[in-house]
């Protein structure tokens, strides 16, 4: 089984080991009873009273009474009576008036995760001896309940047929006193306060707590990892207690029987309102029993033979198999008692569920659906949503350009590719709108100027565009002013092939380190996107400190956005290492880092830290090419 469980709070259970566990009530003294006159003094005319003497008091028995004179007005009181005959028992003011009762402490539940509150039991009192004088117990009303356990209100017998006494044997018939412990006090209903989401077996156990073709018998943690699992098919019904036996009855319906007509709906307007939608009743005639044995009670077999199947769940401290509850464990039993109909009446129809588990699921989520769906939302509340707009420098340059303008640049502040055309812009020192634009949200302007609904895209009237590297050389051909691109037609070929170099290779193998998880993953992805790195510094100009020596060309420009995220995403995830000392590899870095119109464009680090895994799955939103 999974260790890993989710518990939920419950309160504490009270174990009665058949001691007392609260104080006896104090004696109240009934003038209507002649023995129980012990300390009136009243003067009243009448026949002389009897005085008779005691050898000892019955629940003093180690005190004696001989010595005391009947005789002696002092020690014996009279006592007036409206009969005929009058008797009196000597004075004792110095017994306490009530015997020392030993009180129980009350035993947390397993699953409690608060201390318990003080809980006393109360026995009723033994039978009083001949002139004593027993104690008052108040209206019925007032006394208190047996066993420690107060008893449920009687419930009205609508499956009479199905709450006949299970016979079964308790611990105490061996001379082990038997352990009581009652239902916690839960929700109408609830049976289980442990959540396991993924146990063992699961669509197996399933689908035997859906057909319930003969009684199952469980451990008390298999029916806390299951049933969650399960809970969905059956709607909770009735549960019936019983003073004198430890064990719980409760009834389930399938939830496709329906309920009665003109089940009263909740007027709790702090209870949240739910859809309801009507269904055909008695759809499945299906009811089961859940039986929840307490710790000490052992199943015993209806035909008196003494034989069980023992199922091999059940195991002594010695790994040998035993009958369900001699370990002294709680455990459940399952089983099918079809028979009383949705119209209240004892005209069921035997047999298995009408619908398939399918269908069950379809109606209602499982507690653990439930209680994973809860998760998923609170855990949206909880994280804090990457930041998407631009800071620093880049929050400058955003601003600068926001005013309405002819050509308008559509761009998110994270995105790699939208930073390329930020930049060439820039350097062209173009006039531009630009509109950040969240890609996730896929609004209106984006799809007029990109149906594709990807960033960066660009509108120059009725004309619109996007992809990055497209974008890019119709700003190179629309501005000359200032040129990305050599005028040697080799040169601007040699620079369009290791274009293609950066955007074929090493943006791949960007994202796949950033991707990968596995730490082979990530050093073979990291080795690679060096190797990719070093053969485009390899055809770089020699003296640099750009692709084609001292000018930023398109080359740099593609390239420039994923250096950046090199120091600011991969050095802190991925371990990036920085470029060594005194290389044509970290002139060019430095060559970026401080150029003025690629810093205008570049925001805080903590945006890019940030939104790297935008990076990762905005790759349907950002084309490389």
């Amino acid at each position: 089984m999974d260790p890993t469980s989710t518990q939920f709070q419950s309160p504490p259970g009270l174990l009665v080991h058949g001691l007392p566990s609260g104080p006896a009530p104090n004696p109240q003294p009934d003038h209507q009873n002649p023995h129980l006159a012990l300390h009136h003094n009243i003067s009243v005319s009448g026949p002389p009273p009897h005085h008779f003497s005691l050898p000892t008091l019955p629940s003093h028995g180690e005190i004696s009474l001989g010595v005391l004179d009947a005789a002696n007005p002092s020690v014996f009181h009279q006592h007036a009576h409206p009969h005929s005959h009058t008797h009196s028992l000597p004075e004792l003011p110095h017994l306490p008036p009530n015997p020392t009762v030993p009180i129980l402490r009350p035993t947390p539940h397993p699953h409690s995760l608060e201390a318990p509150p003080s809980v006393t039991a109360n026995p009723p009192p033994p039978p009083p001896p001949p002139h004593s004088a027993p104690p008052s117990h108040g209206p019925p009303g007032n006394r208190p309940p047996s066993f420690g356990i107060t008893p449920p209100a009687p419930l009205p017998p609508t499956i009479t047929q199905l709450q006949q006494d299970d016979e079964f044997n308790s611990s105490a018939s061996s001379g082990t006193p038997l352990v009581v412990e009652p239902a916690e006090s839960r929700p109408h209903g609830q049976l289980v306060n442990k959540i396991v989401v993924d146990p063992p077996d699961l669509e197996a156990w399933r689908n035997k707590f859906f057909n319930v073709d003969e009684m199952i018998l469980l451990t008390n943690d298999e029916f806390e990892t299951y049933f969650p699992h399960i809970d969905n098919v059956y709607s909770h019904r009735s549960t019936q207690k019983y003073k004198r036996k430890p064990f719980v009855s409760h009834y389930w319906d399938c939830r496709m029987k329906g309920r009665p007509p003109g089940t009263p709906k909740s007027n709790d307007p702090l209870k949240k309102k739910r859809k309801r939608s009507a269904r055909e009743r008695d759809l499945c005639d299906v009811k089961i029993k859940i039986t929840e044995y307490f710790p000490g009670a052992t199943l015993q077999l209806d035909d008196g033979v003494g034989s069980y199947s023992t199922p091999q769940q059940f195991f002594d401290s010695n790994g040998m198999p035993i009958q369900p509850g001699a370990n002294g464990e709680k455990f459940w039993t399952i089983q099918r008692v079809n028979g009383n109909g949705g119209n209240g009446k004892g005209d069921g129809v035997a047999g298995p569920h009408k619908h398939t588990l399918e269908k069950s699921d379809e109606i209602k989520k499982s507690t653990v659906q439930r209680y994973i769906n809860a998760q998923k939302k609170e855990s949206k509340k909880t994280v804090k949503p990457a930041q998407k707009r631009a800071s620093g420098a880049a929050l400058v340059t955003a601003r600068k350009h926001a005013k309405d303008h002819e050509l308008k640049l559509y761009a998110a502040c994270f995105c790699p590719f939208s930073q390329r055309v930020w930049i060439a812009l820039e350097v062209k020192q173009m006039q531009y709108q630009y509109c950040e634009t969240d890609p996730y949200k896929r609004t209106t302007q984006l799809l007029e100027a990109n149906p594709r609904g990807t960033v960066p895209a660009i509108r120059e009237g009725d004309w619109a565009c996007g992809e990055s590297s497209i974008i890019l050389e119709y700003l190179e051909d629309h501005d000359k002013r200032v040129p990305l691109f050599p005028t040697d037609p080799r040169l601007k070929a040699n620079c369009r092939l290791w274009i293609d170099h950066i955007n074929s290779t090493i943006v791949l193998s960007y994202l796949a380190l950033l991707k990968a998880t596995d730490p082979s993953q990530q050093s073979e992805h990291q080795t690679r996107l060096s190797n990719e790195i070093l053969e485009l510094v390899q055809a770089a100009d020699e003296r640099g400190p750009y692709f084609l020596g001292a000018d930023l060309c398109l080359v740099d420009i593609h390239f420039a956005p994923f250096v950046l995220r090199l120091s600011r995403i991969l050095a802190d995830l991925r371990g990036w290492r920085q470029p060594a000392a005194n290389t044509r590899w970290e002139q060019w870095v430095q060559a970026i880092e401080s150029n003025s119109h690629i810093q205008a464009t570049t925001s805080n680090n903590d945006l890019y830290l940030e939104t790297a895994d935008l990076s990762v799955t905005g790759q349907q939103h950002s084309h490389l090419l």
